[in-house]
């Protein structure tokens, strides 16, 4: 059995300026972290995971830093930031449409590749609802960095330039999380669906955390469109009725029993869905997920119950579909 790992190297307790929620402390907070992170690991296509809980609130933005910190782990994803003559080769050999990330001056855009045409790197991004193709010779001042996504087609973001954060940032310190990895990889990683208002307001929750009593948002840590820190796009928020986003990202995080066994039915990598013991419709929810899993194709729950052992009155079921191209 897989132990739980240290994800945090000195936050024990996340303390919420509002009384009402208090604090958020010990083992808690690893365990769904590291939730998250062997979710990422696990290699599957069609991968859906219930979990039935005392209360939902915040967990699933535990779950989605865990899925990020093994994300920014995997140096494999890209390239790393490099000037473009020292990842020529690579350009010349990938695809049209497949995803670059270019930074110029500290800023970060992410962009289709166009081509690479008489010593010229050619690729196309979206600004201002604007499409607009731009060139860069190989041999390119110091300014302009490189870094290329592994087998990933480029999904124009909402907002695609990054405000460059320290990598000795508070953030990256604590929840061991490389940003510079991160959005090097791509943009719109991870999506949260549910209700839109109550989202927003558990995102922008100030807390303080550490002895330093920094104050932050689960919106700085995993970059959402109102993180204060960064223009750059790492996690989605969408309503219960809008699958365009959960189709373009490879894991979301449901947290809503509307439209559910629609969600439950769509083929994508890795789903989410949060049952919470207080909410008075989660039999409803839960009866809508037990009716997919009776037509799995396989079983995978006691496979997680040896990598995370169920705690804190936590059940789950994890569960594998066939995946039709």
């Amino acid at each position: 059995m897989i132990t739980t790992k240290k994800i945090f190297i000195i936050i024990g307790i996340f303390s919420f300026k509002n009384n009402l929620i208090g604090d958020i402390r010990g083992d808690w907070i690893p365990y769904f972290v590291n939730l998250g992170y062997e979710i990422e690991k696990y290699d599957s296509n069609n991968l859906s995971i219930g979990l039935l809980l005392p209360d939902d609130n915040f967990i699933g933005f535990l779950i989605g830093i865990g899925y990020l910190k093994r994300i920014s782990e995997k140096n494999e994803m890209s390239t790393g930031f490099k000037l473009i003559k020292d990842v020529w080769d690579d350009l010349e050999e990938t695809k049209k449409g497949d995803m670059v990330v270019v930074k110029k001056d500290n800023k970060q855009i992410t962009a289709s590749f166009e081509e690479v045409k008489n010593n010229i790197f050619y690729y196309k991004k979206v600004e201002d609802n604007s499409k607009t193709i731009e060139g860069v010779l190989k041999e390119n001042p110091q300014n302009i960095q490189i870094s290329l996504v592994n087998n990933k087609r480029f999904n124009p973001p909402k907002r695609n330039k990054f405000s460059a954060v320290s990598e000795n940032n508070y953030i990256e310190a604590n929840f061991g999380l490389d940003y510079s990895q991160l959005t090097s990889t791509g943009s719109n990683l991870l999506s949260f669906v549910g209700n839109l208002a109550k989202l927003d307001r558990q995102a922008s929750e100030p807390f303080t955390m550490g002895e330093d009593k920094v104050k932050l948002s689960f919106n700085e840590v995993l970059f959402t469109k109102n993180s204060e820190i960064s223009e750059f796009i790492l996690t989605n928020f969408t309503s219960d009725f809008n699958s365009e986003t959960v189709l373009n990202t490879d894991f979301s995080i449901f947290n809503t029993y509307k439209n559910l066994d629609y969600f439950l039915s769509m083929s994508i990598p890795k789903k989410v869905f949060l049952f919470s013991r207080s909410n008075r419709k989660v039999q409803s929810g839960i009866k809508m997920f037990d009716d997919m899993w009776s037509i799995r194709k396989d079983d995978l729950t006691q496979n997680f119950k040896e990598l995370i052992k169920p705690r804190f009155n936590v059940e789950y079921c994890v569960f594998e579909m066939e995946t039709y191209a």
